[in-house]
């Protein structure tokens, strides 16, 4: 039985360039400056990447597109097994896993012994973790201190466990890594969070999942003060948009006041989680919408945007491509296997465009009918979405000044010419256009 995966997903920030890595631990040992210097706040999932591609797609395309930071992961010793889900179940803070080749025996991957409440290697012991409980949805020590369905869950408020979890950071902070991702947060308390970070230095950047349930004493914006909190619901309400019918022009309705504010948010359409839900946005959506979503989430001004970088599956738990070893191959985005979104030129145009216009306030939102919308981003670049079967011949006003300008949509295979403060352009079916002075 591994223990309550109280993950971590790694985020390094990019610099332009990031070395080549023999090890695990050389692929935290990136240049330092780029702590400050994030060129961007645009997130790469890289999911189930072994570290050399992590290494290669920094290297090679992520700096030079423009993105801001990779999130790798988690990079602990897991239990063994091909399915993703294996990575989020630590056995203990070894940095080894499937993504890098060493000899292995034992129960770890890495050769660790565990059993129930016994985890040597860490150590922890049956003091270190809470009694099971069933899980009362509406009881905040319930939720933080009970057990997920066959997860056994650590009693991170005790002075040992924040001592082993400090001593983990700390390792993957002097290794070179910028930031975390919580997985599972909203099952720890907030000051057990606040705790982990508290002595480290520098401070990391965090990102939080805590999912939004109505009713629950357990909030994200209760997570705020120690970093960014995944806002599910700015994904639940592009579900409704593109898949539920309830129109693009719902959209101009969020964020709702009650919502994580926009400098803590961390927004996505898909991650690893909800594309094999069922019923959210995924690549394979009909009718472009996960395209099309992206594109807003990019071009629109709430929180900090997630990147999913996945790979095709028929079965939910199936891991990415490993060899004999069972340990992850490289990457190859050419296989049809990973689909390396972030390499999409519509998708990296519109992260440039991201880029371009940040800091400048959202404007000039119109809705020329439920389901094709348009808006501007200061006096630097506008969008228009058409998400209906038919052609939108377009005439909107613009702040962005006069001048011809490229459409990153096409490539810059067609450009837009703003004159008098209004463009027209025909906006295709289930397509868009975006333009910003950043790129004439």
């Amino acid at each position: 039985m591994p223990f309550h995966p109280h993950t971590l997903s790694v985020v390094l920030a990019l610099f332009l360039t990031v070395p080549v890595p023999a090890t695990a631990r050389a692929i935290a040992a990136h240049n330092r400056i780029a702590r400050a210097t994030a060129q961007s706040d645009v997130i790469v999932q890289l999911f189930q990447y072994n570290w050399n591609s992590v290494a290669n797609e920094c290297t090679n395309y992520l700096g030079p597109l423009g993105y801001g930071y990779a999130q790798v992961s988690p990079p602990h010793e897991h239990i063994l097994g091909t399915q993703w889900s294996s990575d989020y179940a630590p056995v203990s803070y070894k940095i080894h896993s499937k993504r890098v080749t060493y000899p292995y025996s034992g129960t770890g991957i890495g050769g660790s012994p565990y059993s129930p409440f016994d985890y040597p290697a860490v150590p922890y012991t049956a003091s270190d973790f809470h009694a099971e409980c069933d899980i009362d949805w509406f009881n905040a020590t319930s939720i933080h201190d009970c057990w997920l369905p066959g997860l056994s869950d650590l009693r991170t408020e005790s002075d040992h466990v924040r001592d082993m979890q400090r001593a983990y950071l700390a390792d993957l902070v002097s290794l070179g890594v910028d930031g975390f991702r919580f997985d599972a947060a909203k099952w720890m308390a907030v000051d057990d969070i606040a705790n982990f970070l508290s002595e480290l230095s520098p401070k990391p950047f965090a990102v939080q999942e805590a999912e939004w349930i109505q009713g629950s004493p357990v909030q994200p914006n209760d997570y705020e003060r120690n970093g960014n909190v995944h806002e599910f619901r700015h994904t639940w309400s592009l579900d409704v948009a593109f898949l539920q019918d309830g129109g693009l022009d719902s959209l101009f309705q969020t964020p709702y006041p009650d919502w994580v504010t926009s400098d803590n948010a961390n927004v996505f359409v898909a991650n690893h989680d909800t594309e094999r839900s069922g019923g959210d946005l995924r690549s394979t959506s009909s009718n472009n919408a996960y395209l099309l979503a992206t594109i807003y989430t990019l071009a629109q001004s709430y929180g900090h945007p997630t990147i999913l970088s996945g790979y095709d599956f028929t079965d939910k738990d199936a891991g990415a491509p490993v060899d004999s070893d069972e340990m992850l191959l490289d990457v190859d985005c050419s296989n049809g296997t990973h689909r390396c979104e972030q390499r999409w030129p519509v998708i990296s145009a519109m992260v440039k465009f991201h880029n371009t216009v940040s800091g400048s306030d959202m404007r000039r939102a119109v809705a020329a009918g439920k389901n094709q919308i348009s808006f501007g981003r200061g006096d630097v670049g506008h969008v228009a979405i058409n998400y209906e079967n038919a052609t939108w011949s377009a005439n909107i006003q613009t702040d962005v000044p006069d001048g011809i300008y490229c459409d990153v949509i096409s490539s810059c295979q067609r450009t837009v010419n703003v004159s008098g403060g209004f463009f027209a352009y025909d906006v295709y079916a289930y397509d868009s256009v975006a333009f910003h002075t950043g790129e004439k």
